[in-house]
């Protein structure tokens, strides 16, 4: 009997249901796909290439303590104190000509100026281009482990737990911040200059409204720019300038966390804000084996040949002359009489042997391994470590190492999700279409659905070192899985087998779709099944397919065998 008319009813609900689940994951995998290549776009797009900076930061964190990476957006109007980040395009050229005109509209440079004269440069070769660049896009910066200032009830900084505000230090000159900005601070702000010529921020002296008197390390003016999360506000101030350069408002780029910046550390500890540098760990051992080293240096210096007289024997010339002997040469000593032995009068002085025990540096490498999770073959030669050892210490390493590659793979990933919530607030759909292609799906959204709607699932890739051994090994137990698999394809497996052998083989020109593997093709060639036996043709294998050919069987004799006959011998080779 057929469905009654509700079920029937009931049953076409529930497929109606299920397709419109099903078209609205889907859509929702194209967005996601969309912003994956868009967000992989960006990144490639930087001035400076992302991954070296990245390195760079890394290293900073270990010799630090800290590093840092601030995800922003450029707009075609917007200006950025980091000048150095800035996307490769012609907005710096546009900033220069408002800054000399500025100037010289305020009198300060007479158009017979070197500015001026350099502005009619850039306007004359912006002119002969026919199609300036103009980009908006992510940008990324890269500020100093001292650049950012946490607020002092800050109790961790990853995502700055406890901060009521946090600012960024930059250290520019007055035509950089009228650049930025369009303000200018003349001889209001409180002028530094570097220490010898060093760009860290931490090496400034205030000038205390001296000139500097120096072209090659001009003065600089110290700008913050403060992020006040209890009114939400973005303020930026310059150190002696009376008044805001740029009017307090909300962040520019809309996130979640508010805070634009991303740590990257490594030994963070409860109680300390700042934690702990690599070379701050080591540095105790570190002075413990420079010690023990400059010891044996000291020792190897005093155990020199040394040779001892009788004063009043030698002379002047003969000393020098015994000093700096030529080769094979023969010296005359006037002190010495004749027939009196040269061994009586000068004498050989025994130095103290070096003891190595005493500047041994097993137990200072010992302590490096503790802190810093290197074993002894990163640090050269084993001495008399065992395999068992060896093992243990590369098992600590690992953990050590493991919990270092977690660090940065959390920062990357909340770098991730802050930037597509920005992508996805900023660029249009035409954009994305002209990068991404005509296939791509855009939404339009507000902040308000950011914040409540949309959830961001990041995949990031593991950042630590790849094991190729552990993955191919990995692959052979799960490939005899994958094949039984319905619908799992040929060319999936393919270019997982090659990826993880790290081969560059082009998939694309190997394969082609509808065509026999070899071994099918060899199967299908004439004589491949001549045997009528069913068997193998010996002929379709070669000169050695013989030995593939099933030997007739031997015929048994039916007479009785004698008990006192020799047993039989092995069966022999067919001819």
């Amino acid at each position: 009997m057929g469905p009654s008319p509700e079920e029937l009813q009931q049953a076409q609900a529930i497929v109606a249901d299920v397709q419109q689940v099903k078209a609205q994951v889907d859509q929702a995998n194209k967005i996601a796909r969309t912003l994956e290549i868009l967000y992989q776009y960006e990144v490639s797009q930087q001035q400076q290439s992302f991954k070296s900076r990245m390195k760079m930061t890394v290293r900073r964190a270990a010799t630090s303590g800290v590093g840092w990476v601030k995800v922003g957006f450029q707009r075609v109007m917007g200006r950025s104190p980091d000048l150095d980040s800035k996307l490769a395009d012609a907005q710096q050229q546009l900033a220069l000509i408002e800054q000399i005109s500025a100037d010289v509209a305020d009198n300060e440079l007479q158009p017979n100026a070197a500015e001026v004269e350099q502005m009619r440069l850039v306007i004359a070769d912006l002119a002969a281009q026919q199609d300036i660049v103009l980009r908006e896009g992510l940008m990324f910066t890269w500020p100093k482990s001292t650049a950012i200032i946490p607020d002092k009830n800050c109790t961790a900084l990853r995502s700055f737990l406890g901060c009521g505000w946090a600012a960024e230090e930059y250290c520019l000159s007055e035509d950089e911040i009228e650049q930025t900005y369009g303000v200018d601070v003349g001889s209001a702000a409180t002028q530094y200059r570097t220490i010898d010529g060093s760009t860290d921020f931490g090496q400034v002296e205030e000038l205390m409204g001296r000139p500097s008197g120096d072209a090659s390390n001009p003065s600089k003016m110290l700008v913050w720019e403060i992020y006040d999360k209890t009114d939400g506000l973005v303020y930026v101030v310059c150190d002696g300038y009376p008044d805001f350069l740029r009017e307090p408002a909300s962040p520019e780029y809309y996130t979640d966390a508010f805070w634009p910046w991303f740590l990257v550390a490594f030994n963070e500890t409860e109680g300390k804000v700042f934690p702990p540098s690599d070379v701050m760990l080591i540095r105790s051992m570190q002075l413990e084996l420079n010690r023990s080293r400059q010891g044996l240096r000291e020792h190897r210096f005093a155990n020199r040949p040394k040779t001892a007289y009788a004063e009043g024997i030698l002379s002047e010339e003969d000393i020098e002359v015994l000093r700096n002997p030529p080769v094979n040469a023969l010296i005359a000593v006037a002190g010495l009489q004749p027939g009196t032995d040269i061994n009586s009068v000068l004498q050989a002085i025994k130095g103290v042997p070096v003891d190595p025990n005493i500047y041994a540096t097993q137990e200072v490498f010992q302590d490096f391994l503790r802190v810093v999770g290197d074993q002894s073959a990163d640090l050269g030669p084993t001495a008399g470590a065992t395999a068992t050892e060896s093992n243990i210490a590369a098992q600590a390493k690992a953990t050590a190492t493991g919990s270092e590659i977690d660090d940065i793979d959390d920062t990357l990933s909340a770098m991730a999700q802050a930037a597509g919530q920005i992508l996805l607030l900023n660029v249009s759909e035409e954009t994305v279409k002209e990068i991404v292609g005509p296939g791509a799906i855009w939404p339009t959204l507000t902040r308000g659905d950011v914040a409540r709607n949309l959830v961001l699932d990041i995949e990031a890739g593991s950042s630590g070192r790849p094991d190729q051994a552990r993955e191919l090994q990995n692959f052979e137990r799960l490939a005899p899985i994958m094949m039984q698999i319905p619908g799992i394809t040929p060319a999936f497996m393919a270019k997982q087998a090659i990826s993880r052998m790290d081969d560059s083989i082009n998939l694309d020109d190997a394969v082609t779709a509808g065509m026999p593997s070899i071994l099918a093709q060899n199967g299908m060639q004439p004589g491949a099944s001549a045997d009528p036996a069913g068997g193998p043709d010996p002929n379709a294998q070669g000169p050695l397919g013989g030995a593939n050919k099933p030997s007739p069987p031997s015929p048994r004799s039916s007479a009785p065998t004698p008990m006192n006959a020799a047993p039989p011998g092995p069966p022999s080779a067919p001819n």
